[in-house]
């Protein structure tokens, strides 16, 4: 269904992209789409780290969905989209921007899967951006930090209704990281702003600078000595 909203014309189409008949339909209607018009940048923003289990508590089922969603979905829809850029009579490259994870640097207990499937697309990202440059096609992903989105404020506010303000506080930078930083971002590497970013991970985690370690906690400064 088109819409216009802000001299934006746009499409919505609801699909399930952990099933692969769910990815064929959109990868379709991408076809179908940009026939006559130009494909400049794609955004794989679907994704989900729930429900979160350790290796011990994975089962097939959960494997098989959080792979085909943050891994097989993104890549199949990144082939669909170098296809029709490459075939664009005016070949001007294009934009792809792939979401990944902070736990991709290295993985999160308790998110064995989820981290596994954003660890591959990262590796996808650079095989897949050195395979388009030539076409002028940049590939890059963000690694996003924890994020305050719905889906994040509901499972943790069952344990605490004031977990937002605490991890606001908590923060080194201020705040959790919002869903319009990672807009923000991908807007960035679409934009030709970015022109000469191809295969990069952009690490979007300011509370984990990867690479270094944790700074230490120093308590206030007081002269703890005692006069005998």
């Amino acid at each position: 269904e088109w819409t216009t909203k802000e001299g934006c014309q746009m499409q919505y189409t609801k699909s399930n992209l952990a099933s692969k008949d769910g990815v064929q339909e959109i990868m379709i209607k991408m076809r179908s789409t940009f026939a006559n018009k130009r494909l400049d940048g794609l955004a794989n923003v679907a994704g989900k780290s729930f429900p979160r289990a350790t290796i011990e508590q994975i089962d097939f089922d959960l494997f098989d969905q959080m792979i085909a969603l943050n891994c097989r979905a993104p890549i199949f829809l990144m082939k669909e989209a170098i296809s029709i850029i490459k075939q664009q009579r005016s070949n001007k490259g294009g934009s792809i921007v792939n979401i990944s994870s902070d736990a991709a640097f290295g993985g999160a207990t308790d998110m064995f899967v989820y981290s596994l499937a954003k660890a591959a697309l990262v590796n996808a990202t650079k095989a897949a951006a050195l395979n388009c440059q030539s076409y002028q096609i940049r590939i890059n992903t963000v690694a996003m930090g924890q994020t305050a989105t719905e889906s994040e404020l509901a499972f943790q506010s069952k344990s605490d209704q004031d977990w937002l303000s605490k991890a606001d506080a908590q923060h080194p930078m201020g705040r959790l990281l919002r869903p319009i930083d990672i807009v923000a971002s991908i807007g960035h590497l679409l934009s030709p702003a970015s022109r000469m970013i191809t295969g990069s991970v952009i690490p979007l985690c300011p509370e984990f600078i990867v690479g270094t370690l944790p700074p230490p906690h120093h308590q206030d400064d007081k002269d703890t000595s005692s006069n005998n």
